[in-house]
């Protein structure tokens, strides 16, 4: 890149001053059209491959029988083809825009369409899998500020990263994928810009952006941050002249109108704070092509066009009513769920699963206690929670392999703390001395389903008051076969990944895993009377959100935290309370 830090800096932030009126209502009108076209779209693909393929949902369990079915894989392909029509869409309109606003052209949408069109067109079925592949990479990344509407909420579910950084090799694991990651994408950072302004197939640009990347890295990233930096600032700045006029509009903050006002207000600064980003970012790569003569795209304002500001005024009008309207919505209908359960997460504050786990969550007035229970060589049941011994015992032998009297009692350890491995009839003696109740995970791995279910009925036959207990599995067969033996006992699925219904399972309850989460999923779990647990809820953020939501149960490895915002949520209530709790909300 053959351009200074300050030469890029005076550039971008000349342009983006220069056109803040365009860049600001054009961005209001593309989210607005992404919301409502892209959203139906995608929802179309996604019903259109349940339907063809005769699958109620899309989970583990369904993935596969969707694949190898031709209809449900012509149904994928469909979904596919909809989703790069729409991430190539968003950014052929951004990259148009900016790039006009470089030629001196304020393009209208007309315009912008055509170029897109003409784009589009050119991104053939070869070059759509490398183009999604780019895509997928950036999610873990954290799309580097350049994420669209369709991947900005996609991230490695948390179930799956938890566990990953649970042992050593994990978490170094993790941070040199992630860091990878992050190199990748910053190389490969000018694909997508130089697919829309040149000629040249994705793949080529794919290789152009690399060799562009190879030196001046640091020329961009200054300058980025710097104009980062100055628009946080200001962002920072006029959130808290607002909340400060809020405060002198409404003492008590207790007016639901100005408080939707402010909330608004708020929303739309963090939703251009974002786009703005985004354009700082492609300003400062299109300039660089530009001063590298790679852009062959001409963008042309037809003749006689004259600037429309009533329009502009309109788009703005149409997108903050609309954000009015929903987040009064928000704002009076987010108000703390009294009857819901807090789980704690194979115990608290100790090795996981252990006694002293359980003790703790008692302590800190847990609801519940969620237990991993898996099968011996000899039929009897343990509390552990991995197949394998080696993470906390140091072993290298699974549960099954070993004899009841070999696992049980084992010297186990996590951190700087010690317990040993209790047996299931223990575990359960001490939560009934302790008056807690019990959400039990079976965990059989890959025994008979039928063996399995009659060997745990005879110790749940030798305990006393379990009309409280739960149990549950992510063995759909197990819970079928309990269901069956034993239909009195609350039986629940847990399902890792679930997109579309519930229909086929017909339990008790079903736990999914915040990534799969939405509140139609406990819309109609609540129709078929059953509950929904969420798990695993850790962050102070999302604590807020879903102890505000229908969920039944939130499993988390802290039930005190969950506790404290519970009673913070019910003492600190006003609607501005609301508002700043859901500004800090970033799903």
């Amino acid at each position: 890149m053959d351009v200074s830090a300050k030469e890029l800096f005076k550039a971008v932030g000349h342009n983006l001053l220069q056109n803040k009126w365009l860049f600001l209502s054009q961005g209001a009108l593309l989210q607005l059209v992404l919301l409502l076209l892209g959203t139906a779209l995608v929802q179309f693909g996604f019903r259109l491959i349940l339907v063809i393929s005769g699958q109620p949902n899309l989970s583990l369990d369904t993935f596969k029988a969707i694949l190898f079915d031709p209809l449900g894989l012509a149904g994928v392909l469909i979904f596919v083809t909809i989703v790069a029509f729409l991430l190539f869409f968003e950014y052929a309109i951004l990259t148009f825009l900016v790039a006009g606003s470089y030629q001196n052209q304020k393009l209208t949408w007309k315009n912008i369409c055509i170029l897109t069109a003409k784009r589009i067109r050119k991104l053939n079925w070869k070059q759509i899998p490398f183009f999604l592949l780019y895509f997928l990479s950036m999610v873990p990344a954290a799309n580097l500020d350049m994420g669209s509407f369709l991947t900005d909420r996609l991230y490695i579910p948390h179930f799956i990263t938890g566990e990953l950084m649970k042992t050593t090799m994990g978490l170094w694991g993790m941070m040199i994928l992630w860091l990878v990651l992050i190199y990748v994408n910053f190389r490969l950072l000018f694909t997508l810009p130089l697919t829309m302004v040149n000629e040249q197939s994705i793949v080529a640009n794919i290789r152009k952006s690399w060799a562009m990347t190879k030196k001046g890295k640091h020329t961009f990233v200054f300058s980025w941050l710097a104009l980062e930096s100055i628009l946080a600032i200001l962002t920072i700045c006029m959130l808290l002249f607002f909340l400060f006029l809020g405060g002198v509009l409404d003492t008590s903050g207790q007016s639901i109108v100005v408080e939707t006002v402010l909330f608004t207000i708020f929303k739309t600064l963090m939703f251009y704070q974002t786009f703005l980003t985004k354009l700082i970012i492609l300003s400062s790569i299109l300039y660089v092509l530009k001063k590298e003569n790679e852009i062959q795209v001409v963008c042309q304002m037809p003749e006689g066009h004259r600037k429309n500001t009533l329009g502009i005024v309109l788009i703005l009008t149409m997108f903050t009513l609309f954000l009015g309207v929903y987040n009064s919505v928000r704002l009076y209908t987010a108000s703390l769920n009294p009857h819901q359960l807090v789980i704690a997460h194979r115990g608290f504050n100790a090795v996981e699963n252990s006694i002293q786990g359980l003790q703790n969550a008692a302590k800190v007035h847990a609801d519940y206690v969620e237990l991993d229970v898996q099968m011996t060589k000899d039929g009897k049941f343990v509390v552990v929670h991995d197949y394998d011994l080696k993470r906390l015992a140091n072993i290298q032998q699974r549960v099954k392999e070993r004899d009841f009297q070999e696992v049980k009692g084992l010297p186990i350890s996590q951190g700087n703390q010690k317990a040993v491995i209790p047996s299931l009839n223990e575990f359960v003696q001490k939560a009934q001395e302790l008056d807690m109740a019990l959400l039990i995970e079976l965990k059989p791995d890959g025994q008979d389903p039928q063996f399995f279910v009659q060997k745990f009925l005879e110790e749940w036959d030798s305990w006393s008051n379990t009309s409280a207990y739960k149990v549950m599995s992510l063995d759909k067969d197990v819970m079928q076969c309990l269901k069956q033996e034993r239909p009195s006992i609350c039986s629940g699925y847990v399902i890792p990944i679930q997109f579309g219904y519930f229909e086929g399972f017909h339990m008790d309850f079903y736990v999914i895993e915040d990534f799969s989460y939405n509140e139609t999923l406990v819309q109609e779990a609540h129709e078929d009377q059953a509950e929904l647990f969420v798990w695993t809820i850790n962050e102070e953020s999302q604590m807020e959100r879903y102890a505000q939501s229908d969920a039944d149960g939130i499993i988390t490895d802290y039930p005190d935290q969950m506790q404290n915002v519970k009673k913070n949520i019910q003492k600190y209530d006003t609607y501005l309370d609301r508002v700043l709790r859901l500004i800090t909300d970033t799903k």
